[in-house]
């Protein structure tokens, strides 16, 4: 049973769904709404049933790359442990779970989802393979799937698009720790020839690109929300921020020689216990 729970575990990545509260949080907080708590539930479901589908899809997709990447074999393991017949039929279910959850809340939380799975399926399908493209591989992959994620989580509060400033912030954030992200398998792309977006730019110039627009999404969200918010709480925001980020530019550079997955867990934790003391003492 642990065997399976960690492969099926490696293959719809559950824990980084845990990225669906942050955008739930944040839509609920910028619209200054929290909508039913029966809601909230079938909201991050769907939407994590339909982000493990992509995650799964991914893993069967780059089946052999990963068996050659050394930060990614896990999910390459839980491939060959359940088999590709398998595997398409979680993706199958998971889907149809989350679309099933989404006509609960309304028809523009469908359509979010639905933009999510072509966003995902069409960055990683073998056919296409749209991750090999630099900049197109970098919006359908990096870009466009939080901006849906945030539709999917904003239309649960209101039957409409989102603002444009608040897209802006997301667009900025992802953009800075997409970059960053692929910074960590650097090593790995460059060996394979790959056409991945790191190729454009330099180690050193990308992680100065990469934390530029992070930094640029908090003074942002500090121009927009300075008359809702007191400076005491950005400022402890960019404090718990800084943390991951400062472990990410160690970690490209070599300064922290641990394990990306044991890494990417910490984060997870790290990010569950700022959730908790925000809650605590909201």
């Amino acid at each position: 049973m642990l065997v399976f729970l960690k492969n099926l575990s490696a293959l719809t990545r559950p824990l980084s769904n845990v990225k669906n509260i942050a955008v739930i949080l944040l839509a609920c907080f910028l619209y200054e709404i929290v909508p039913a708590p029966h809601v909230l539930l079938m909201g991050f479901l769907s939407l994590s049933f339909v982000c493990s589908a992509v995650y799964a899809f991914n893993s069967w997709q780059d089946l052999e790359a990963d068996s050659i990447n050394r930060n990614k074999t896990h999910y390459s393991e839980s491939v060959f442990y359940f088999g590709q017949n398998s595997v398409l039929f979680i993706i199958l279910v998971l889907v149809s779970a989350g679309v099933i959850f989404g006509f609960l809340i309304n028809w523009h939380f469908v359509v979010s989802l639905l933009l999510l799975l072509l966003a995902g399926f069409s960055y990683s399908y073998k056919k296409i393979r749209l991750k090999e493209i630099p900049v197109l591989g970098f919006f359908i992959g990096g870009i466009f799937p939080i901006l849906f994620r945030f539709s999917a989580a904003w239309s649960m509060l209101a039957l409409s698009f989102p603002p444009v400033s608040f897209l802006i912030i997301l667009f900025f954030l992802k953009t800075g720790g997409f970059l960053l992200y692929k910074e960590i398998d650097r090593d790995y792309l460059l060996k394979q020839k790959s056409t991945s977006i790191v190729r454009l730019f330099g180690k050193k110039t990308n992680a100065i690109i990469s934390n530029s627009f992070l930094i640029s999404a908090f003074i942002v969200f500090y121009l927009i929300f300075s008359e809702r918010f007191p400076l005491f709480w950005f400022v402890w925001t960019v404090i718990l921020a800084f943390v991951p980020f400062l472990v990410i530019n160690l970690k490209i550079f070599n300064k922290i020689k641990t394990e990306s997955k044991k890494l990417r867990m910490a984060g997870f934790i790290y990010f569950v216990l700022i959730l908790i003391l925000a809650f605590l003492f909201s």
